[in-house]
């Protein structure tokens, strides 16, 4: 995140009033692009911040009493940095390595005022930031569900051999097995894996056969266990070979 590159530039205070500023949804407006983002933040009114991107180099500006008489960064142009963070903006060539952030002077030496002549877009109201955040927050308590769903244990795949002489394919079931307490496995229980949850599987080896697997799936098994493998190709001898290979 840009914030994160710049916090050394700003003094934590000043950090935590844009920061909430910024949560209640006083970026009222934001424009921009990869090296210029253009905002007006309510406060006692409305005030313009602009901020400039040079490479690792972030300028801004800012038409509060603040900026103008201190010439320092203040809560207006960070709460404007977060929102541009949000929506991509001052991305530049990438990740800045040395990043800083400085007050925009004017070629006088006076605090430069901010200039904005484009038309700048409406940001979210608190509502839909607040819907935003708990939908981000829902996601990734699902996320780490799934990822601890098969954390311990191991994925198992057996084959289904009436199934599999009735010509339909090579069918396998996926199961999963955890240990006891006194050690021993227990009885495997039938494991659907999800798309979304195979870059969370722990094992590679798991997370290769499950890519592998959609290629070869017959349409109405793609949400069950049986992995449907079409008997012809380089992909299914590739496929068996992972499966062999993992021993299981």
């Amino acid at each position: 995140m840009l914030a994160r590159y710049l916090t050394s530039s700003v003094p934590q205070p000043v950090r935590a009033k844009g920061f909430r500023y910024h949560r209640m949804g006083a970026v009222v407006a934001i424009s921009g692009g990869e090296w210029t983002a253009h905002a007006v933040v309510r406060g006692g009114r409305n005030y313009r911040v602009e901020i400039n991107r040079d490479r690792d180099a972030f300028r801004a500006s800012c038409d509060c009493a603040y900026f103008t008489d201190r010439g320092e960064i203040c809560k207006h142009i960070w709460a404007a940095i977060i929102e541009a963070d949000e929506r991509a903006l001052l991305a530049g060539n990438g990740d800045p390595l040395e990043a800083f952030l400085e007050p925009e002077v004017s070629r006088s030496g006076s605090r430069k005022r901010p200039n904005l002549s484009v038309t700048l877009q409406k940001a979210p109201a608190p509502w839909q930031r607040f819907l935003t955040d708990l939908n981000q927050r829902l996601e990734a308590d699902e996320r780490s569900t799934v990822a601890r769903r098969f954390v311990e244990g191991e994925l198992l795949y057996t084959l289904d051999v009436p199934q599999t002489k009735a010509g339909r394919g090579v069918v396998l079931h996926v199961l999963h097995r955890t240990r006891r307490k006194n050690g021993d496995w227990a009885k495997p229980k039938p494991a659907p894996v999800a798309a979304q949850e195979v870059d969370d599987l722990p094992e590679l080896d798991d997370r290769e056969i499950h890519v592998l697997a959609p290629k070869f799936r017959e349409p109405a098994a793609h949400d069950c266990l049986v992995i449907v493998l079409l008997a012809h190709g380089n992909g299914v001898l590739t496929f068996c070979r992972r499966i062999i290979e993992v021993a299981r």
